[in-house]
């Protein structure tokens, strides 16, 4: 009972040392604001973006809000809806690259 009982806790401290890693990644090329939208962003847009985001909140802040996200099963949630469109871009046209391969592979030809 000892054994599985300090199993346990240790994979706690190594879940919690990865979970730091990662936060720590995000931030490793800089202001992730600046990773996730194109460089043609107007800077008004890019501090909506981080506000929304919680980016201007303190580093310890933002490690528990992705704790958060982590326990609860939310880190999928990257880019929230608005900000699709500015990451794409505007006017990009919907496109389905597996279904563009099928397509070229097994149409027939004219």
């Amino acid at each position: 009972m000892v054994y599985i009982l300090s199993r346990l806790l240790h994979g706690v401290f190594v879940l919690l040392g990865v979970s730091v890693v990662v936060f720590g990644l995000t931030w490793l090329t800089g202001d992730p604001a600046s990773v996730l939208l194109p460089l043609s962003t107007p800077p008004d847009q890019v501090e909506v973006f981080r506000h929304n985001m919680g980016l201007d909140q303190p580093i310890p802040v933002q490690y528990a809000a992705f704790l958060g996200r982590a326990v609860h099963g939310g880190l999928w949630r990257v880019v929230p809806p608005p900000y699709v469109g500015l990451a794409i871009g505007p006017g990009a046209p919907a496109r389905d690259p597996a279904a563009d391969g099928v397509r070229r592979c097994c149409s027939p030809s004219s």
